[in-house]
């Protein structure tokens, strides 16, 4: 069941329910057509990594579909969007909210280097 889309140029995202895991999850199309060598390879490296992470703080790939032109990403939904959309709709995050977040952001990243 679909229940949002948007769309850029050369990404499709969508929100479903996947009834696997009883849970939203966001599937990303990518048009790989429209993706030079470079963002191609960059992708590949990005995937290989995702796939590897599993934390708390860090969006959970579960599963890569691809095709001759297409990529499909299916990935767990975070329902509160993008950091960046936040603070250009609503200003800067006050001190709490700052907090939460940079804690949360650092714990990501001392995970990623840990695991490689």
């Amino acid at each position: 069941m679909i229940l949002a889309q948007t769309h850029s140029h050369f990404l499709i995202s969508f929100l479903l329910f996947m009834c696997l895991f009883t849970e939203k999850v966001a599937i990303k199309i990518l048009d790989k057509t429209k993706l030079d060598q470079k963002t191609q390879r960059l992708l590949s490296r990005e995937i290989s990594c995702m796939e590897k992470l599993h934390h708390p703080n860090i969006i959970r790939l579960y599963e890569v579909v691809e095709t001759l032109a297409k990529l499909h990403l299916v990935m767990e939904y975070a329902s509160g969007g993008e950091l960046f959309t936040k603070i250009s709709n609503e200003g800067k995050l006050n001190e709490a909210e700052a907090k939460v977040i940079y804690s949360q952001v650092m714990s990501a990243v001392h995970h990623m280097v840990s695991s490689n």
